[in-house]
């Protein structure tokens, strides 16, 4: 399921769909912009 595709069914849905799709969208990407870089960037913008 894409991020477009997205309908919201019980509150908390959006970020787990969110989280999914990074994880899935960096998987196996050899560049060191994964999931955890991307949560990493997150968290530091979110300060």
């Amino acid at each position: 399921m894409g991020i477009i595709e997205y309908r919201r069914d019980e509150e908390g849905d959006l970020v787990r769909h969110v989280i999914r799709y990074v994880k899935d969208f960096f998987e196996g990407d050899a560049s060191g912009h994964d999931y955890y870089h991307s949560l990493r960037v997150y968290k530091m913008a979110m300060k």
